[in-house]
């Protein structure tokens, strides 16, 4: 993986309620993913999100980066401010986030597996601890992110089969 490029892994509980969308964009300005994970949200509201991705958010993206003007546009929406929603846009290493109060789990670096973040659902983060989630994901397992972020799913499901347990990673720079 190069500097500038994004993967993501995701596991999707479909017997669950949540809803999940990721979209990758090559741009005139660069690569641009957009991960949306709505833990028990309709999915007309997370189908909203996708078109303010390509309607608002990419247009400023490409003429001015990633940054505040990206957020409020996001902000401005009342039916996207929920609290069973997360959100990551990444943009050369430059990242959006809602919410912001550590439902979206920051890995950084020094876990050994690229810089990324993990949105999951209620009962994934409920059952799967951030540093747990660090170690399966950090370079020392082998496997793929995919195969590992798989069996922090697993972990989870064992942990309390009435839960539902959908997650994706993001990431970006060298793998």
């Amino acid at each position: 993986m190069k500097k500038n490029e994004y993967s993501y892994a995701h596991i999707w509980d479909e017997e669950g309620s949540s809803c999940l969308a990721i979209e990758h964009v090559m741009t005139s300005a660069g690569p641009v993913i957009l991960g949306v994970l709505g833990d028990g949200t309709n999915v007309e509201t997370v189908k909203r999100i996708v078109g303010w991705f390509y309607e608002d958010a990419l247009p400023i993206i490409c003429e001015h980066g990633l940054g505040k003007r990206v957020k409020n546009t996001f902000m401005q929406r009342d039916d996207f401010r929920s609290a069973k929603l997360r959100v990551v846009v990444l943009h050369r290493g430059r990242y959006f986030v809602y919410p912001e109060d550590g439902s979206v789990r920051r890995l950084p670096k020094k876990t050994g597996v690229p810089r990324g973040y993990l949105l999951a659902s209620e009962d994934f983060i409920r059952e799967i601890s951030g540093e747990e989630c660090g170690y399966i994901l950090g370079e020392k397992h082998i496997g793929t992110v995919q195969s590992r972020l798989d069996e922090l799913g697993r972990r989870a499901q064992v942990r309390n089969r009435e839960g539902s347990y959908s997650a994706v990673y993001l990431s970006y720079g060298k793998e």
